[in-house]
């Protein structure tokens, strides 16, 4: 469906901006991602797709951004959670660059799921786990509270919303990785209008990395969160109250 010129062209954009080299194996599995997506987005509305060139960088490569915050061995077995996951995004591009990572992908719509499911049967995943509900319920379940290591969001609400569903399910030590543009990112009045309540979760920032991807005017920005004190008990709250009543 690309032509091979196209991928090299790909693969050296993810090796120079966000360090990856793209071997056989995770070549393999993304032109199965790639099919899968345009057989299913003709029975569901999974994603918009003007190209299948624009799969590979507008979903793929920038899903590979969190690379940037994922520091240390790639080999670590990162407990990860992938909220409101869609299509899979950033969840299963991270978790074909990084096989180690303990992936748990989270999605209220339950025909998006059955998507996933097949998805990582026919990438051979044995270790992902795949869950029908919503960030608000499982954030206050024992299994799952103040249990990850890595919690990715990608196109997910507001900030404020983003941060009190996410915050509560990371272990103390752990990050938020949240995909933004540069008008929400960390030098956006949005974003300083909400350090308060990343406090008040028990969040601090602890870093921001400002990206491109071709073919796309605006700019993009990864917001790092780290969980630095408990959050406390009444947070999050019930489903839609992040995004009806965002805290002040």
């Amino acid at each position: 469906m690309v032509s091979r010129e196209f991928i090299e062209i790909w693969e050296r954009f993810v090796f120079e901006s966000f360090g990856l080299r793209v071997f056989s194996d995770a070549r393999d599995k993304f032109s199965i991602y790639l099919a899968e997506l345009i057989s299913w987005n003709e029975k569901i509305n999974l994603i918009s797709v003007k190209s299948a060139e624009e799969i590979y960088y507008r979903h793929f490569g920038d899903s590979l951004a969190g690379l940037k915050a994922i520091s240390g061995d790639p080999g670590v077995s990162y407990r990860t959670i992938d909220i409101g996951t869609g299509a899979g995004f950033p969840g299963i591009p991270l978790k074909i660059a990084m096989p180690n990572l303990k992936l748990t992908l989270l999605e209220s719509i339950t025909k998006k799921c059955a998507f996933l499911e097949e998805l990582t049967g026919k990438l051979g995943f044995q270790d992902v786990i795949i869950i029908n509900d919503r960030a608000e319920n499982i954030g206050q379940l024992g299994a799952h509270r103040a249990s990850y290591d890595i919690v990715l969001s990608r196109a997910v609400t507001k900030l404020v919303p983003n941060m009190e569903i996410s915050i509560p399910l990371l272990k103390i030590g752990g990050r938020v990785i949240l995909y933004k543009t540069t008008a929400t990112g960390a030098e956006s009045n949005e974003f300083k209008d909400s350090c308060a309540i990343m406090t008040r979760l028990g969040g601090r920032l602890s870093a921001a990395a400002d990206y491109r991807i071709p073919g796309q005017e605006i700019a993009y920005n990864l917001l790092v969160i780290e969980k630095n004190a408990a959050t406390p008990g009444n947070y999050p709250r019930r489903n839609g109250m992040p995004e009806k009543k965002p805290l002040v």
